[in-house]
């Protein structure tokens, strides 16, 4: 089997819990890197390696610190895992498999993303896909086939290569959280790479706290993020588009159309006047890349 390695962003997760997950991780591989954005993961230095960015800098920079790390231990195969996401040790090597058998068909194969299922929504996620004229969402229980080519993943079981994620430059670590695993995807496909999601494994995953409500006609998904999470959301989306709608004119009623749908979750979240002045702040920083 390839060498490989696990990053896993920390910001003050159950200490319990998560210490068994980082332990059963210590089993398959030596490679076990954790980046603490939060409080002193001491403990857990004794069993893995722990990165301290002595507070928080965000998942884009400790991604960008982790893959580095491995890169220098010239590990070739990097796992990126949010804190709470649930997979058994199976996992890792029904990835790397897919992954063997995907770039026998497409040697140019730069990522690698499972099917997600949504504990708190009790679902599985759909899985944005880019296409010549627009960015669709889909359900990949409806392709056909085992696999959908240049999709757009969240990052939370993303498998990549240490030097491809360092060649197109890794996250930009300015956007801190939200929209930084979309941005990546699309640097890697302007790179040439191909981006792609498989049906064949699954992991449990939660965004935010996720509810269902109905809007009318239309089915939210409220994700119940704490408030501060609408200023990067807004900012970055604008900041984004900005960035690269050129190159991706698909972009444009994408964020549009994802700005206006977060903004309806209000409706159903507390601190509304909280989220409001948030939102405020993130259009207006967004639109001066503040």
């Amino acid at each position: 089997m390839v060498p490989f390695g696990i990053i896993i962003v920390a910001y003050n997760p159950e200490v319990g819990t998560f210490y068994k997950k980082i332990e059963d991780y210590c089993k398959i591989t030596d490679h076990v890197v954790v980046v603490n954005n939060g409080d002193s993961l001491l403990e857990l230095s004794k069993i893995c390696k722990v990165i301290d960015l002595g507070g928080n800098q965000g998942i884009a920079k400790a991604q960008n610190v982790g893959v580095n790390f491995l890169a220098e231990q010239k590990i070739p195969f990097v796992f990126l895992l949010d804190q709470d996401t649930k997979l058994n040790n199976e996992y890792f090597i029904e990835m790397l498999g897919e992954w063997r058998s995907l770039s026998e068909r497409d040697s140019s194969l730069g990522a690698l993303s499972p099917n997600i299922y949504d504990r708190n929504l009790k679902r599985e996620l759909s899985i944005s896909k880019l296409e010549p004229i627009e960015i669709k969402r889909i359900f990949m229980s409806d392709i056909e086939g085992d696999s959908l080519h240049n999709t757009l993943p969240i990052s939370s079981g993303l498998l990549t290569k240490t030097s491809i994620f360092q060649e197109v430059g890794g996250n930009d670590a300015w956007m801190f959280i939200d929209w930084v695993d979309f941005k990546f995807d699309l640097d890697l496909i302007s790179a040439g790479y191909s981006v792609y999601t498989t049906k064949r494994v699954i992991i449990n995953h939660s965004v935010g706290k996720g509810v269902r409500h109905r809007f009318l006609w239309k089915v939210l998904n409220v994700s119940n993020h704490s408030p501060f999470r609408e200023y990067y959301f807004y900012r970055n989306g604008i900041y984004f588009l900005r960035k690269d709608g050129k190159r991706f004119p698909q972009l444009r009623h994408y964020i549009h159309h994802a700005l206006l749908t977060r903004s309806l979750f209000i409706f159903y979240e507390p601190q509304k006047i909280t989220r409001i002045k948030r939102i405020l702040k993130g259009i207006s920083d967004g639109r001066r890349a503040r």
